[in-house]
């Protein structure tokens, strides 16, 4: 329950309209609510490699495991980040298995983006 300074009720609506009055002025698509925002920060967060434990604990979820299957779509690139850097690890000793899966790997990422 949230109230207004003088006590009375604050309206759910109160929320929207504010949010609609400051994302207009920060450039947002008209279309955006907040409930997009509170999607895009988990979202971006991943996606920069903050460990799925502190974006749990910024979005007040329960656990971080909820946190990694809710966003685990927009965290897809994870994987190919770990297997570069496993294989760029493995190159540096002389592997030849490990050299040709990790030009394999950069090939594969290239072509896909």
């Amino acid at each position: 329950m949230c109230t207004r300074k003088d006590g009375y009720l604050l309206y759910p609506d109160a929320f929207t309209k504010a949010f609609k009055r400051l994302a207009r002025q920060a450039g947002l698509h008209p279309a955006t609510c907040l409930h997009d925002v509170r999607q895009a920060v988990p979202t971006e967060l991943g996606r920069r490699g903050v460990h799925s434990v502190i974006v749990s604990a910024v979005l007040g979820h329960a656990s971080p495991a909820f946190t990694a299957s809710v966003y685990q779509h927009a965290w897809q690139e994870g994987p190919h980040e770990a297997a570069d850097a496993m294989a760029a690890a493995l190159a540096g000793v002389g592997n030849p298995l490990a050299q040709s899966h990790f030009e394999a790997t950069r090939h594969k990422v290239a072509v896909a983006n």
